[in-house]
């Protein structure tokens, strides 16, 4: 149908709409005929990930045309911004709704706080509903709570700071200060299609503790060194895990450089190679 009526091939990509957690659309059965339709007539279907390859694959099986290319990023852009030292504060970053789970971050910091005599600040930065609940959540902690950037060349002492929603070059010094990053997203809540924070934290030669996401596995399999914590809805798995790497510096920058050179894979001159190709094909045989 779509074919005939644009008269010439196309190629789908995959993103979240085809999570079912993702995208109420998918709930209606004439969303996903329709889907099935398009997919089929499809001259390629590209995705993000093995993840989205099944979710894809799900809805109608295109595997004898589907191609894996992941979501790019600039690590040039990034690398100017490395060299800040080993960082003053923990960094989580994202839309500020329950899905992405920081109220369970945030919990787990109050007890290293409170229990195990960590000083640093943790900053929740982006923009959403759930900010004002976790303003309150940290007040109720009797945490100090910042609507601002934190001032690295002050005396910072246990705090939260929510910067808000930032621009690139206030992000990447965001990023450069931090001394890890969270990635707390909820999976029995939402799935990621791919976790653009996962790469940037790479990008900024920073170590990642994320939740055991579908995504994780495919992080692995590029070689990604990662902390990963199994339960992400208990507070307990973040507070090992951050105590753990607050606790070991070199290990650390040993996961800051080792995955930031793995961004080569994902450099979008890279991507939009693999990209031309898939048109090149398409077209040949069109």
């Amino acid at each position: 149908m779509l074919k005939r009526m644009i008269k010439m091939p196309y190629i789908i990509t995959s993103h979240g709409d085809c999570l079912p957690q993702s995208s109420r659309r998918m709930a209606s059965a004439a969303a996903r005929k329709l889907c099935r339709r398009i997919l089929q007539q499809a001259d390629a279907v590209t995705h993000l990930n093995q993840f989205m390859a099944h979710a894809s694959h799900a809805i109608q099986d295109t595997t004898e045309k589907s191609i894996i290319i992941p979501n790019g990023i600039e690590p040039a852009r990034w690398q100017a911004f490395h060299d800040k030292g080993d960082g003053y504060y923990l960094l989580a970053i994202g839309r500020l709704v329950r899905e992405k789970g920081f109220d369970v971050v945030l919990e787990a910091y109050a007890s290293l706080v409170k229990y195990k005599g960590v000083t640093l600040p943790l900053v929740i930065a982006g923009k959403g509903e759930m900010q004002a609940s976790l303003m309150r959540q940290a007040e109720g902690h009797g945490l100090p709570v910042f609507s601002s950037l934190p001032d690295i060349n002050t005396s910072l002492r246990p705090s939260v700071y929510f910067p808000g929603f930032l621009s690139d070059e206030k992000k990447y010094k965001l990023y450069a200060n931090a001394r890890l990053v969270l990635f707390p997203t909820q999976p029995h809540l939402v799935e990621e299609a791919f976790g653009l924070i996962i790469l940037e934290s790479m990008a900024a030669a920073k170590p990642l503790i994320m939740s055991r996401l579908a995504v994780t596995a495919d992080f692995l399999r590029y070689g990604m060194q990662v902390e990963v914590v199994n339960e992400p809805a208990n507070p307990a798995g973040w507070i090992e895990k951050m105590k753990y790497l607050l606790d070991n510096l070199s290990l650390c920058r040993q996961y800051g450089e080792h995955n930031y050179r793995l961004t080569a894979l994902f450099e979008w001159k890279q991507i939009a190679k693999q990209y031309l190709q898939v048109y090149q094909r398409v077209i040949a045989v069109a």
